[in-house]
C-alpha cells in the first residue's frame, strides 16, 4: 500500500514540476549564465561512505563544468 502511495505522489510532483517549467519558461537557464546544482544524501545508520560519494560528485562536476 505504501508503494502505492509513494509511486502516486512522486508521479503528482513530476507533473506539476512540468506544469510549472511550462508557465516558467523566462527563467530557463542560459549561457553565461550561473548553474544552480541541488546535491542531496541520506545521513543514517548503515550509510557508510555517503560523504565520500558526494564529494566525487562534486569533484565529477567541477571536472566537466570547470
Amino acid at each position: 500500500m505504501t508503494d502505492v502511495l509513494l509511486e502516486a505522489s512522486v508521479s503528482s510532483l513530476i507533473g506539476v514540476s512540468r506544469l510549472r517549467k511550462r508557465t516558467r519558461a523566462r527563467n530557463q537557464w542560459t549561457s553565461g549564465k550561473k548553474l544552480k546544482l541541488l546535491l542531496m544524501a541520506h545521513n543514517g545508520a548503515r550509510n557508510t561512505g555517503e560523504e565520500v560519494r558526494v564529494e566525487e560528485m562534486v569533484r565529477h562536476f567541477r571536472t566537466i563544468f570547470g
